[in-house]
């Protein structure tokens, strides 16, 4: 309708799967960000190019749980981030029902991935069971309870992260190739 470029990609996603031995949910994020670098590629000519990716807080909330069940380091408890390796994510800030109601109010039409409504991955049974229920049943803030904790994990995993990078850096020294020469402790 508003002429944006079109690029259709299609893999059989369970057949890469069991070739890789990873699960269809990881096999399908593969070819798509992979999809969206070649893309961006063609497209990009000589200027820097970004990609924008849909995700929202309660992809990031999802995203934590996800990890908080399977163990995570602290990184991984920070959610997902706003911008990574040329990707931007410009609706992170928002829940998904403030899109929903944003594009239903201005007459946009917008369709659903059909395996999103599926229980048959373990991230759509987090968004379908458990956020859902803590949304319902505990607390109608839930999503941005759990965003917010998620950048205030993120902002100590920073601080760690450059404190850890000076501390070595005052300690350690390096001689050839890499070796380690002995800390440097007062």
């Amino acid at each position: 309708k508003i002429n944006i470029p079109f690029t259709l990609v299609e893999c059989d996603v369970e057949a890469l799967a069991r070739e890789q031995h990873i699960s269809a949910e990881e096999a399908g994020r593969n070819v798509r960000y992979e999809a969206f670098y070649r893309t961006l590629e063609r497209h990009r000519g000589n200027k820097n190019g970004k990609i924008a990716i849909a995700h929202n807080k309660n992809d990031c909330c999802e995203t934590f749980l996800f990890h908080l069940f399977r163990g995570s380091s602290l990184r991984g408890l920070s959610g997902i981030q706003p911008t990574r390796d040329g990707i931007i994510r410009p609706l992170l800030c928002l829940e998904r029902c403030e899109i929903e109601e944003f594009l239903d109010k201005n007459g946009v039409k917008y369709c659903i991935d059909s395996t999103n409504l599926e229980d048959n991955y373990t991230r759509n049974k987090i968004r379908h069971h458990i956020l859902e229920t803590a949304v319902q049943e505990m607390n109608s803030a839930a999503v941005s309870h759990i965003y917010g904790a998620c950048i205030k994990i993120d902002e100590a995993y920073s601080l760690i992260d450059d404190l850890t990078r000076s501390a070595y850096a005052e300690c350690v020294s390096t001689l050839e190739k890499g070796s380690i020469c002995g800390l440097h402790i007062d």
